[in-house]
C-alpha cells in the first residue's frame, strides 16, 4: 500500500492507521529510524545490500520485532537526494517523515507529532546488526514516571552500530533548536548528556566489559564488505534478562529545560560526563 510522507510544510493530514505494529493495544512507543542517502563516506548506503537485503531493511525487521512499538517510521530528509529512499520505504508499507537535512532533532519532532506516544525510541538506519534483546532492554523502562532518556550510551559500553536510545515526547519537544548547537541539532540527544543534572537517565549497560572497541556499523563500503564475511555466530549475544542498569535521578534544586526546580533525589558524586554522538544523519 503507497503511503504518503508526513513532511514540516503540511503534511501532517496525510497519515495511515496502517503505519501502527500491531502488538496490541497498551503501547507507548513511536520508534523512528533516522536515513538519509547523502553520507559522504558511502552515498546511498541504507539501501546497500547487506546479506542479500537492504541495510535498513535489517533495522526495519529489528525494530518492528520489539515488543512495546506503537508505530515505526523513518526519518529522512526533504532534500531530492533522498526521494529514492522515500519510494523504496513508500513500496514497502513502511511509514516516512520528512524534514530538515541538518537539523535531525527537528525531524525527530516531527514524527512524534504525526505518531503521538508516551516515548520516541531512536534508532539509526546504517545499524544492520542492531539487536532487538538491546531495544527490548531499553524499551522495558517505558513505565517509569521518573524517567526522561533511557540509552545504550552515557557513555557507550556497546558497540557501534548497537545503540538505541528511548526519549520522553514532552521533553523531545520542549527543545527549541533556535537556542541549541549545530551539534545538538544534528544527533538529537547531546543536549540531555550536556544537561544531564536536569534529566533522570537511565543507562543499559550489557554484561560483557569490552563491546565497545567493536564495530558493526556501516559507515563505509569497507564497513560493508567486513559486515558481509560475517555470520550470526560472528555477533555478540546477549540476554536482555542479565543486562544492568544504572539511574541517574536529576539534581535537587536544579532548573529543567522548562525552567521548573527539581526536587529530586541528588545524583551520583561520579556520574559519566557526557556520551558518544553518533556520526549518521
Amino acid at each position: 500500500m503507497w503511503r504518503p510522507a508526513v513532511t514540516e510544510d503540511g503534511g501532517l493530514n496525510a497519515l495511515n492507521a496502517s503505519s501502527t505494529v500491531n502488538h496490541g493495544n497498551n503501547r507507548r512507543i513511536t520508534a523512528l529510524i533516522q536515513a538519509r542517502m547523502s553520507s559522504s563516506r558511502f552515498p546511498g548506503k541504507v539501501l546497500a545490500l547487506l546479506w542479500g537485503e537492504p541495510i535498513i531493511q535489517h533495522v526495519l525487521r529489528a525494530v518492528e520485532a520489539t515488543p512495546g512499538i506503537r508505530t515505526v517510521a523513518v526519518a529522512t530528509s526533504d532534500q531530492a537526494s533522498d526521494d529514492p529512499l522515500v519510494e523504496f520505504l513508500q513500496a514497502a508499507d513502511v511509514a516516512v517523515v520528512r524534514g530538515p537535512l541538518d537539523n535531525v532533532l527537528r525531524r525527530y519532532q516531527l514524527g512524534a507529532q504525526a505518531y503521538p506516544a508516551d516515548w520516541v525510541l531512536r534508532i539509526c538506519a546504517d545499524s544492520p546488526c542492531v539487536d532487538t534483546k538491546i531495544l527490548k532492554a531499553v524499551a522495558s523502562h517505558c513505565h517509569r514516571s521518573d524517567v526522561d532518556l533511557v540509552t545504550t550510551r552515557y557513555p557507550a559500553s556497546f558497540p557501534k552500530g548497537q545503540n538505541a536510545e528511548l526519549i520522553r515526547t514532552e521533553r523531545l519537544l520542549e527543545l527549541n533548536s533556535d537556542e541549541l548547537t549545530a551539534e545538538e541539532c544534528e544527533h538529537v540527544t547531546p543536549y540531555f548528556y550536556h544537561h544531564a543534572d536536569r534529566y533522570g537517565i537511565v543507562r543499559i549497560q550489557p554484561s560483557q566489559s569490552d563491546l565497545k572497541l567493536r564495530s558493526l556499523v556501516v559507515d563505509t563500503p569497507v564497513d560493508l564488505a567486513r559486515l558481509e564475511q560475517m555470520s550470526k555466530n560472528d555477533l555478540p549475544v546477549y540476554d536482555a534478562a542479565g543486562m544492568g542498569w544504572t539511574f541517574h535521578p536529576p539534581r535537587a534544586g536544579t532548573v529543567d529545560a522548562r525552567g521548573a526546580t527539581t526536587g529530586r533525589a541528588q545524583s551520583p558524586a561520579s556520574q559519566p560526563k557526557s556520551a558518544e554522538a553518533p556520526s549518521h544523519r
